[in-house]
This record gives C-alpha cells, sequence and structure tokens, in this order.
C-alpha cells in the first residue's frame, strides 16, 4: 500500500490522511511514496520527492493544520513554464507542470501530446488559475499534474511527450518532457 499511516492502538489499525492540502495556499500534495518521516515534538514532517511536509495536529488522529514545502524554482518570467521530475517515472508519482498565468486571473487549458504531436490527455480545461484561486502564489507560479497517463487511463510508453498550456488570450506556452519506465 502506497502513501503514510499513523496507528493509535500500537499498530492494530493504521490510518492515512484523506488528502494533505497545504492549510494556506490550498495547494495539495500528490505525492504516494514517503521517503522520510520524523517527529520534533511539535510537528510531524514528511519528506517525499514533491518536497517537504509538516503537519500540526490539532484535533484527533490526522485533524490539524498542513503546510507543504514543494521543490520548484520560481519562474523567471510568466512566459517561462517548466516540469519535474524531468526525465519522469509514472510509478514513483506525479509530473508537477509549472507556469504562470501573469498576474490575472484566467481560464488554462493544459494538453498532453506525443513525439508525432497526437493528443494523449487533457489535465485541466478552462479552468481558472491565477490570483490565489489555483492554491498557489501568482509569483511563485501555478502548479498542475499529470499521473503519466492517457485519456483512457493507460500509462503512457516510454518516450518523448510535450505540453502546451493555453492562457486566455495570452500565446501558449510549451514544453518536453521525458517519460522514462
Amino acid at each position: 500500500t502506497e502513501g503514510v499511516f499513523r496507528s493509535s492502538n500500537g499498530g492494530k489499525t493504521w490510518i492515512s490522511p484523506t488528502s494533505i492540502i497545504d492549510s494556506d495556499s490550498k495547494l495539495s500534495l500528490h505525492a504516494t511514496e514517503y521517503y522520510d518521516a520524523a517527529y520534533d515534538g511539535k510537528y510531524i514532517w514528511l519528506g517525499t520527492d514533491d518536497g517537504l511536509v509538516r503537519f500540526d495536529q490539532t484535533g484527533v488522529m490526522w485533524e490539524g493544520n498542513w503546510k507543504i514545502y514543494l521543490v520548484s524554482q520560481p519562474l523567471a518570467s510568466s512566459n517561462e513554464s517548466y516540469c519535474f521530475p524531468n526525465p519522469y517515472y509514472p510509478k514513483l508519482g506525479t509530473l508537477k507542470i509549472k507556469y504562470s498565468t501573469g498576474n490575472i486571473t484566467q481560464p488554462v487549458t493544459i494538453r498532453i501530446y506525443d513525439f508525432g504531436m497526437n493528443y494523449v490527455r487533457t489535465i485541466v480545461q478552462n479552468v481558472q488559475r491565477g490570483g490565489g484561486l489555483s492554491g498557489s502564489s501568482t509569483v511563485l507560479g501555478e502548479t498542475d499534474f499529470w499521473d503519466g497517463k492517457d485519456e483512457n487511463g493507460k500509462v503512457v510508453p516510454n518516450g518523448v511527450y510535450f505540453y502546451r498550456i493555453d492562457r486566455g488570450s495570452e500565446e501558449p506556452l510549451f514544453g518536453k518532457i521525458l517519460v522514462i519506465q
């Protein structure tokens, strides 16, 4: 089983959080593998390939406040985008696609294409991003996720893929993804 679990009865039953959502930014964590966990007397810390997560328990078991520290760099301009991890191994989590909408809220559509520019999947379609609506700061950029699957729910084969980000009336952004199994 993938994920993070805790037990309150010596390991007889295990409970996983229903979701991990940053209490301030509303950004959600999409990691399925956790590489480390620690408790410092106040917080539970979790290490993932997405970054670091801090949990401050305020209720029972998984009730409390989450803080997510993603491992990504700020964008140099509103015309820049990138994805990580790249190369991408779908069995180890999700691919993060980072981009900017500038300082405005606008509809965003992200599509994935194979090397021959054949359509593979739509990640988001006409979803409002920017202005803090997506849960990530416009200064740091927006982040959307791809699980490495095509429109039929099958994991794509090894190869080079491209993403296209349409942002309102702005010029589309493009990027390359290397998928390895």
